[in-house]
């Protein structure tokens, strides 16, 4: 958003909002014999790329920048009732990739300028994956190679801000809270 005048206030002059979900299962279930090797997967990407931008001038002004992110969801991998046998390896994979912020170096841009300024800014972004692979005690994994079960999260998260305000009497602040939780869980029953 773009603003100005001889006086201007806007508590938000900008604002972006994303909020994506994203839940992977793949259940497993019945008797299987496999000649060779055996590959499993629940693969669940994010891709978000967030800009509010403002620019305010004016003799005396106030503006307000926000950018809010939610990325949340659960892969997951079910084991019930399988009986899966390889002659070769066992490949088990539920796995959550994040990326933010890989075109737009910032997720918010704040801008004053004038005679007496106050821009400020807010960054918000929460992110909460789950990866796991549940085995019920009904199920038998076998192979004749090596098994591999990997539950896991990666990503890239570039969220921040930048806040410029030039006057003869400036305020400029911006708050950034970031808050990622991940968890991941292989889970094995007992038989």
């Amino acid at each position: 958003g773009y603003g100005g005048g001889l006086v201007s206030f806007s508590p938000v002059a900008a604002k972006s909002k994303n909020n994506s979900t994203a839940d992977v299962t793949v259940n497993v279930n019945g008797d299987f014999t496999v000649a060779g090797d055996v590959l499993v997967q629940a693969l669940q990407s994010d891709k978000s790329n967030i800009l509010a931008d403002a620019l305010t001038a004016t003799f005396a002004g106030l503006s307000g920048t926000e950018s809010n992110n939610t990325t949340d969801g659960t892969t997951k991998i079910n084991f019930n009732g399988a009986n899966l046998t390889a002659d070769g390896t066992l490949q088990v994979a539920a796995v959550n990739t994040i990326t933010i912020g890989d075109t737009e170096p910032y997720a918010l841009k704040g801008s004053g300028y004038g005679g007496a300024v106050s821009a400020g800014a807010t960054l918000d972004n929460t992110v909460n994956k789950t990866a796991t692979i549940n085995v019920d005690n009904a199920s038998a994994l076998a192979s004749a190679g090596e098994q591999y079960l990997e539950a896991g999260s990666t990503g890239n998260v570039n969220f921040k801000g930048t806040v410029k305000a030039a006057s003869a009497a400036t305020v400029a602040s911006i708050d950034t809270n970031n808050t990622i939780a991940v968890n991941n869980n292989i889970n094995l029953a007992n038989k």
